[in-house]
């Protein structure tokens, strides 16, 4: 029975060959799909592990057992805080120690040298050790605090930054719930400490693995927190690649289905005549099965020969068109391999039901019907001429090819309909979530990604005074040759602005109802609620306001208020005093700094800054200027929190990195800190969407091809149908030219209704669905789409034309007997 299907394949080569191939392109672009996007995720995991670490969460100053808590969860790592030294100014270092366990988690790396083992050796953050010494070197000797104890420590290591990347607590406190920057072993007798801090890490899912720790951390009263970076940023486009993965696999395969049906039913119904032979000499329904199994497992291994080096192109090309990195885990193998197996044995089995149902729709026929079976139109072509009034030859006869096949017909018109659709929206969904991008600015900084306050008597107090920019860091950053401007922040979220109700003007008091006021204030005071703060030099001072000399402005405050009341009476504030206000923390309770300051002049517009020519920054709040040493010496302004930094254009290689290096050196100091590379942070967030846009090319491109094939194949197999039809009318004095124009008026008609179709349905959802880009974006690439199924379509025509061409009268009149 092998022997009489391979026979039975290679008589008919040209079938077989366009059978494997696009088996190949299914089984290909459906498995490529999987492992690129598998590929991806291992990428996405290995670098999200080596930015914020690979526990799921963290438990600090608890009184537990490392031991205990392996019971609970899948591994434990240990660390433990000793002390903390200044190593430059208000800048301080953490000493400590982790156990390997809590080195392995976090992929704490080293740039050079060992992690600390014995007595009197440190290991050291790089950054940190740039502050300490520069010049420190491995082997050297220092002298440092620990304990209130000067020891002479040996550095044998050098550490890659990891601390300011890692997730902190919202109350963070150095040397209380941060991590080591400098490491020293945890042999050290005076490192003994009754409560522990631990690196927690759950198997599983993101969402199963951040219940667990959300479980732990109830019972441990919330003395810790999930690694909130790894989930939020490194691991954000983890699930949604799986999803993604998963329907374009499942769109794929569904729109290839249509092709490698036409193809398979179409080879069998001129295989009938080979089956009413077999029957005729006695065979029965198994050994038809058998030929027919045989069939499909020859077409199907050959297939997977070919699929094998389109599928590593496409793999190669799914990862270089999004992520531009991807990696297999070997011990993912099994796994990978697993599934590959499930989507091959899926794919065998619809190719040989396929192929089966010939046999279970032979057992309706005698063999004298299997040999000569002509087609008759179905009942929707009586329907339809008898409705329309169908008298011309040409409508008579495109509406019997038409309905020769009515459920194919209407298959055929939704199978384009949806592949039109298909790029039109994943290419719609990949720019909308992308948005516009429209920014000159290169690097954006903030101190503390979050930040914990209490309401007290209606002021907002910070649980722990937050980290911050220094001025004088700032400055320096300004310095660096190619900077272009800096847009700074300053960390004011605890001060409030109060105003004698009697001096609040129409333009005021519409503000505070708008943002919410706050009563019952000492003093007849209300509180300005949402109010941005700005410090200026001499020179950024002269950049906003004119008219009057810096000097004068020192010890007041300007005052921007953003009003379209032009008969607004702000102008009398001038002269007038405002409070600002700040509670705080200290040893010994809450504390108050109270400033009050005059009012050098109300300007009724957003405070705008103009960074280039074309570019300028806008404040739509009430912005309140105060100059850099008033602020300074009043305590009320600790540093900046948010740093916007912008660079010249057309800098060298050697400049840029200068910037790069030392900016990067400014956030690495600073736990719980956000650095964003612009350029680089727009590519990494825009990758899962190129992605998204890629695979919409891909299932396109290859739904395009099968279904044109496909749509060629029942065109060319309802002609083979109906052949003795197509010789009388030629024997009639129809030529072939006319026949053609036929076959290509059907192939036009299935466009044609499919484009109408789909433009309703694409027109419907641009006026339903908000977008950004404009209307007339996506239609170019919906008319692309259609485009380029007309093209291949075309091609499509012109091969069955030149088939037709090449077939004699006698050929198409003539009867298998």
């Amino acid at each position: 029975m092998f022997k009489l299907a391979l026979k039975f394949l290679f008589s008919r080569k040209k079938w077989l060959i366009l059978m494997i191939g696009s088996l190949a392109i299914t089984i290909a672009s459906v498995t490529s799909i999987f492992t690129a996007s598998e590929a991806i995720k291992e990428a996405l995991k290995v670098k999200a592990f080596d930015l914020y670490g690979e526990h799921t969460g963290i438990l600090t100053g608890i009184y537990e057992t490392k031991e205990s808590l392996q019971k609970e969860a899948n591994m434990v790592g240990e660390y433990q805080l000793i002390d903390t030294i200044i190593i430059d100014k208000d800048k301080l270092a953490t000493i400590g120690w982790m156990d390997n366990n809590a080195i392995k988690l976090g992929h704490i790396k080293l740039l050079e040298g060992k992690f600390p083992k014995n007595d009197k050796e440190v290991a050291i953050e790089s950054a940190y050790l740039q502050l300490i010494d520069d010049n420190w070197k491995i082997g050297q000797k220092r002298k440092i605090h620990i304990n209130d104890k000067e020891v002479n420590v040996r550095l044998v290591g050098i550490i890659k930054n990891y601390s300011a990347q890692w997730s902190v607590p919202i109350n963070l406190e150095k040397g209380v719930n941060d991590f080591p920057n400098i490491f020293i072993s945890n042999k050290l007798s005076y490192t003994e400490s009754k409560s522990k801090n631990f690196l927690i890490k759950f198997n599983g899912n993101n969402k199963k693995a951040t219940e667990k720790m959300e479980h732990l951390l109830n019972k441990f009263n919330q003395k810790g927190m999930i690694n909130e970076k790894l989930f939020n940023k490194g691991l954000i486009d983890y699930d949604t690649i799986f999803f993604l993965s998963i329907t374009f696999q499942f769109l794929t395969l569904l729109l290839s289905l249509f092709c490698i049906v036409s193809l398979f039913s179409y080879f069998n119904i001129e295989q009938n005549h080979k089956i009413a032979v077999l029957k005729a000499i006695g065979s029965n329904k198994l050994k038809l099965y058998k030929i027919y199994f045989y069939q499909c497992l020859i077409i199907f291994l050959l297939s997977l020969i070919v699929a094998i080096p389109l599928q590593l192109v496409l793999h190669l090309l799914i990862i270089d068109q999004s992520f531009k990195q991807g990696t297999i885990n070997t011990s993912n193998i099994f796994y990978l391999i697993s599934v590959i197996a499930i989507w091959l044995f899926l794919i065998f089995i619809i190719i040989f039901f396929i192929s089966t149902r010939s046999v279970k729709k032979s057992d309706r026929f005698s063999i004298n019907e299997l040999l000569s079976k002509q087609m008759d139109p179905s009942y929707l072509y009586d329907i339809f001429t008898k409705k329309f009034n169908l008298k011309s030859f040409t409508k008579k006869q495109l509406a019997r090819q038409l309905f020769i096949y009515p459920k194919q017909l209407i298959f055929t018109i939704l199978i384009l309909c949806f592949t039109i659709l298909l790029i039109t929206f994943s290419i719609f969904i990949q720019k909308e979530a992308a948005g516009i991008w429209d920014t000159t600015q290169e690097y954006y900084l903030t101190s503390q990604e979050t930040y914990g306050y209490e309401t007290i008597d209606n002021f907002n107090v910070l649980k722990n005074q937050g980290l911050t920019f220094s001025v004088e860091d700032v400055k320096e950053i300004e310095k660096i040759p190619g900077i272009l401007y800096i847009d700074k922040n300053p960390f004011m979220v605890d001060v409030h602005p109060l105003i004698h109700s009697n001096l609040i003007t129409p333009s005021i008091r519409k503000w505070i109802e708008d943002y919410g006021s706050v009563d019952d204030l000492n003093n007849d005071k209300e509180i300005i609620p949402n109010v941005k703060y700005t410090i200026v030099n001499s020179e950024e001072f002269n950049e906003i306001y004119s008219g009057k000399e810096y000097k004068d402005f020192v010890g007041k405050i300007l005052l921007y208020i953003p009003s379209n009341n032009r008969s607004s009476n702000d102008k009398e504030l001038v002269g007038k005093k405002l409070s600002l206000i700040k509670k705080y923390k200290s040893n010994n309770g809450f504390e108050t700094i109270q400033k009050d300051f005059e009012i050098f002049d109300v300007i009724n517009k957003p405070l705008v800054k103009k960074i280039i020519d074309h570019h300028k920054i806008q404040n739509n709040e009430i912005t309140i200027v105060l100059d850099e040493q008033t602020a300074l010496k009043s305590g009320l302004f600790p540093g900046y929190n948010e740093l916007g930094i912008y660079i010249q254009k057309n800098l060298s290689t050697r400049e840029y990195e200068n910037i790069d290096h030392k900016v990067t050196g400014l956030i690495a100091t600073i736990p719980g800190s956000l650095f964003q590379n612009i350029p680089e942070f727009i590519k990494e967030d825009t990758k899962i969407y190129s992605l998204t846009g890629f695979l919409g090319i891909l299932s396109f491109i290859v739904a395009s091809i099968l279904t044109v094939i496909s749509i060629v194949i029942i065109v060319f197999s309802k002609y083979n149908l109906e052949k003795r039809n197509w010789g009388i009318y030629l024997s009639l004095g129809m030529n072939k030219k006319q026949i053609i124009k036929f076959l290509n008026l059907e192939i036009q008609t299935y466009l044609f209704i499919s484009t109408i179709i789909s433009s309703i349905i694409f027109i419907i959802g641009m006026i339903i669905i908000n977008h950004i880009y404009p209307f007339s974006f996506y239609l170019k690439y919906f008319c692309l789409a259609i485009l380029s199924i007309s093209i291949f379509l075309i091609i499509g025509s012109v091969v069955l034309g030149k088939i037709i061409k090449n077939q004699s009268i006698s050929s198409i009149l003539r009867i298998v007997e």
